[in-house]
């Protein structure tokens, strides 16, 4: 594949990575599919979303702390314990 942009062919790499690391994941950003688990009373699924982005450093991992929408999982040891790892 041939790839134009200076930007992509830098982060070409990296963006590959992600890709397989998420693999198997819902199709979408896992963020936002995390936030509907949640408010579905999912937390497990949810942080199974949630963890895939946070090891590759996906961009909006950076909000989950202060997205409503992620609230439910606010007393779940694990997004706990994911906000420490993120340095929130």
């Amino acid at each position: 594949m041939y790839i134009r942009s200076p930007w992509l062919r830098r982060h070409a790499p990296f963006l590959k990575e992600a890709q397989s690391d998420l693999a198997g994941e819902p199709p979408g950003c896992p963020i936002e599919i995390a936030a509907l688990l949640a408010a579905l009373r999912q937390p497990s699924r949810a942080m199974d979303c949630l963890e895939p982005a946070a090891r590759v450093r996906l961009s909006d991992a950076q909000f989950i702390a202060v997205e409503p929408m992620l609230t439910p999982l606010s007393g779940e040891p694990r997004f706990q314990a994911l906000k420490r790892s993120l340095g929130l």
